[in-house]
């Protein structure tokens, strides 16, 4: 355990995941979407510290494993998530020692399969899936690609719609605002805030300002 916080938003959040890694059965596989900022990759962390999960920065730790770079053609191919799931991050985790794995940072990924037509099927394939653990992966984009544009739902990944109770998505509310102006910033409105971004930015400024 750790003094890490959680605030309103990110437990409920958590509280959710929890809940639906249980009712989902063997094919219980996330994903945690959400604006940037909203504390996305916190949570996970904290799940992390606190709750046996197991958190791979995806990028930091697999960039070279999971990406093939043919530089002769300029063009960027993605292994199949499954396939690094499986032969890089199962094989280091130990069933009875974890929860879960959380894996963060994957939408430099999910990018590529974007632009080589293969969201769909990647991202379903994952769903479907069934590994000896659930797994659970952060994305921004899957919030960003759902907002209506123009009267008109962005269809990059239509497949989505159909494992809506795969997708948990994590909010900045008021009372996630409430809770930094009550025992951090004393001198700021509630509705002021909209993600941690703009809290941690006006503690720099404030910082500057001492």
């Amino acid at each position: 355990m750790t003094n890490m916080k959680l605030v309103p938003s990110q437990l409920l959040a958590r509280e959710l995941l929890l809940e639906k890694i249980k009712d989902l059965g063997s094919r219980n596989n996330l994903i945690i979407t959400g604006y940037n900022g909203v504390g996305k990759s916190f949570l996970g962390k904290y799940l992390s510290l606190n709750d046996d999960f197991y958190y791979v920065d995806l990028v930091k730790n697999y960039n070279k494993d999971f990406i093939n770079y043919q530089e002769t053609t300029n063009h960027i191919k993605a292994k199949d998530i499954s396939e690094i799931i499986n032969k890089y991050i199962l094989s280091n985790t130990q069933k009875e020692k974890y929860k879960g794995i959380i894996i963060d940072t994957f939408d430099l990924f999910l990018q590529i399969y974007i632009k080589n037509e293969l969201q769909n099927s990647k991202l379903e394939k994952f769903l479907r899936h069934s590994y000896h653990l659930p797994v659970l992966i952060i994305s921004s984009l899957v919030k960003i690609f759902s907002i209506e544009s123009e009267g008109k739902k962005a269809n990059q990944l239509p497949i989505l719609d159909n494992y809506e109770e795969h997708i948990v998505e994590v909010k900045f509310t008021k009372d996630d605002s409430r809770f930094f102006t009550e025992q951090i910033l004393n001198d700021m409105p509630v509705s002021t805030y909209t993600n941690f971004y703009e809290i941690l930015n006006k503690l720099s400024l404030k910082n500057e300002v001492i």
